[in-house]
């Protein structure tokens, strides 16, 4: 009869370790996975972020290209005409 509820004790005993034991691992499980998504949308931010400022930066350099272009347009609209460059020639 000593042994029968030696035999109980120590499986009731197993049970209601491996119960909290479980219980402290699904704890543990859901705030990893809370703490996952978190960080998940995260870095989804940054990646949003970073394409921005990469969309911001290429904007510049292209405007600034563009700038730099429509100046060098207007420099050569500006050079003198070969007709009086000719005139210029001939006076000295």
């Amino acid at each position: 009869m000593n042994i029968t509820y030696y035999l109980i004790g120590v499986l009731t005993g197993f049970s209601l370790s491996t119960f909290f034991i479980g219980k402290e691992l699904y704890k543990y499980y859901n705030k990893y996975k809370v703490q996952q998504k978190q960080l998940d949308r995260i870095l989804k931010l940054n990646d949003k972020i970073k394409e921005i400022h990469n969309f911001e930066i290429n904007e510049s350099i292209s405007l600034s290209r563009n700038k730099r272009r429509k100046n060098y347009q207007a420099w050569n609209e500006l050079t003198i005409p070969d007709n009086i460059n000719k005139e210029l020639a001939t006076h000295t």
